[in-house]
């Protein structure tokens, strides 16, 4: 999910470019869900060839009520389908791993927590538990996350997934 090695804490960070208000955003139809996984390679293509850019709203893994934000678009991304975007995303009942990495730390830390609780009183399962939480931090940590923004063979920023700072926060 993310191949490139962390560039370290002194690497530089990308600053949140400025695109100003959404010129069209497109919102959920149909049943709400969590979204299960994101076509990257279409939404950059069409963002490349309406030489605008695309913002993915949610996160992979959320849950999407109908008439949320799916979609914000700026520049020449303003002329792109409606359908042609919708059909990037797959949506579904429950969260999968396939691009929600979070999802498996979510299972282990609630193995965790089930193990600790009084009614199982599992100490070793929460031990195991916190041990892999330790392995898979650690191999996170020498990985690059940051892949909220996405440029073409240029440079150019052609999408985005909203950055969350805090709780309900957006771009």
């Amino acid at each position: 999910m993310y191949p490139e090695p962390s560039l370290g804490p002194d690497a530089p960070k990308s600053p949140l470019p400025d695109l100003g208000p959404a010129g069209r955003v497109i919102l959920h139809q149909g049943t709400s869900g969590i979204v299960l996984t994101v076509d990257l390679a279409t939404l950059i293509r069409a963002a490349e060839t309406s030489n605008g850019v695309i913002v993915f709203a949610p996160q992979v893994g959320d849950f999407v009520a109908v008439d949320e934000p799916l979609f914000k678009l700026y520049g020449g991304a303003l002329a792109v389908n409606d359908e042609t975007l919708r059909s990037t995303l797959e949506f579904g009942s429950e969260r999968t791993l396939e691009q929600d990495p979070t999802f498996a730390f979510r299972i282990v830390i609630d193995i965790a927590l089930k193990a600790l609780s009084p009614a199982i009183n599992d100490p070793t399962t929460a031990v195991l538990a916190i041990d892999q939480l330790h392995r898979l931090l650690r191999l996170v940590g020498k990985r690059h996350l940051r892949t909220d923004e996405i440029s073409d063979a240029s440079g150019r920023l052609r999408s985005s997934f909203q950055r969350r700072i805090g709780k309900n926060s957006s771009i």
